[in-house]
């Protein structure tokens, strides 16, 4: 009987710590995906290898880890689809001991579900649906880039049929 008492005891308290709310990936700093961004209050832009813009924004809600902030936006819709927090450290291990413990918070937060990620660098990542949020450390040799991507691959799709959509009408078909 004693057993059985101790038993039920030990199951609920494993359910309630199984059970532990876990919320959904909606963006960080501040910023949401899916919101509209108002590109005038970036601080700054940079280039990506791929001809797309990132803002450069004050975030929000700052996090210690963090000093460089960034979003990316559909080019037509002004829509949030990855935020960037950055920040570049001159210990690569330093950035894995960070990446450990922000990643464990990540999981109490959003859950454990993730998904391999085929990389050279140190990634991380924890997915919900079409969302992820990852944290990944970059050797650089002589610093490392600490980095947590916020993203959403619908709206990531979006951004790409709007880049497509612009893009297609500056070209002449005529010879098509």
């Amino acid at each position: 009987m004693m057993r059985k008492i101790i038993f039920a005891i030990c199951m609920s308290l494993f359910v309630s710590v199984s059970m532990a709310e876990v919320l959904p990936i909606k963006g960080g700093f501040g910023f949401k995906l899916g919101d509209t961004f108002d590109t005038s209050t970036a601080i700054g832009t940079k280039s990506r290898k791929d001809g797309g813009v990132l803002y450069v924004v004050n975030a929000v809600k700052p996090f210690k880890d963090f000093s460089m902030y960034m979003l990316q936006i559909t080019p037509k819709t002004k829509i949030i689809h990855t935020i960037y927090g950055v920040n570049f450290l001159n210990d690569y291990q330093l950035c894995k001991n960070k990446q450990a413990v922000l990643f464990k918070l990540l999981q109490d937060k959003y859950g454990t579900d993730s998904r391999d990620v085929i990389s050279m660098d140190s990634v991380k990542n924890i997915v919900q649906g079409e969302k992820t949020v990852d944290v990944r450390c970059i050797d650089n040799f002589d610093n490392s880039t600490y980095i947590i991507t916020y993203h959403s691959v619908k709206l990531a799709q979006l951004a790409e049929a709007e880049r497509i959509a612009i893009e297609g009408k500056k070209i002449n078909t005529d010879g098509l």
